[in-house]
């Protein structure tokens, strides 16, 4: 390899997270709307206990979509580069410290975000650190070339 590849997002996973954080948005307003009672929350109603309970649930998904490590990923000729978006961290990987690398298949539960998609890819890199890192099909548009620059880099059968 003498190029640089540099990873690219899909537009359909921001997509996604834009409609999931304007739809369960959307209806935490809305139960805290029926709850009103003359201009106040009625605290007893079934309204404002299940926007409570979303709401919970919203922080929750925040939560994880934060610690999600959404990267950009950069395979040079020396090194994989790792800049993280949130923590702004940048991680610097030797092809000497991947131990192994593994395709992983598994199959969506009854998503909505992926109804017509069945299965799911993903790219588990193992480090001699024992720590993986995984590159995930649904967000890379360019998932195959770096899985398979990866490959033919590392020199590690394809599974």
């Amino acid at each position: 390899m003498t190029e640089t590849i540099t990873s690219k997002f899909k537009t359909a996973f921001w997509f996604q997270i834009g409609i999931m954080i304007t739809v369960i948005s959307g209806f935490i307003v809305y139960c805290v709307r029926c709850s009103l009672r003359n201009g106040e929350i009625n605290i007893y109603s079934g309204e404002l206990l299940v926007g409570i309970v979303v709401s919970g649930l919203f922080i929750y998904l925040l939560n994880n979509l934060l610690r999600i490590d959404i990267s950009v990923i950069t395979l040079t000729p020396q090194h994989m580069v790792i800049d993280y978006s949130v923590t702004k961290k940048q991680e610097i990987i030797e092809y000497s410290e991947i131990s192994g690398l593994s395709t992983v298949r598994g199959r969506y539960d009854k998503s909505w975000s992926m109804a017509s998609r069945k299965y799911y890819e993903s790219l588990e890199v193992e480090l001699t650190s024992n720590r993986t890192i995984f590159i995930r099909e649904n967000m890379y548009r360019n998932y195959n070339e770096l899985k398979d620059t990866l490959y033919s880099i590392t020199k590690h059968p394809r599974d």
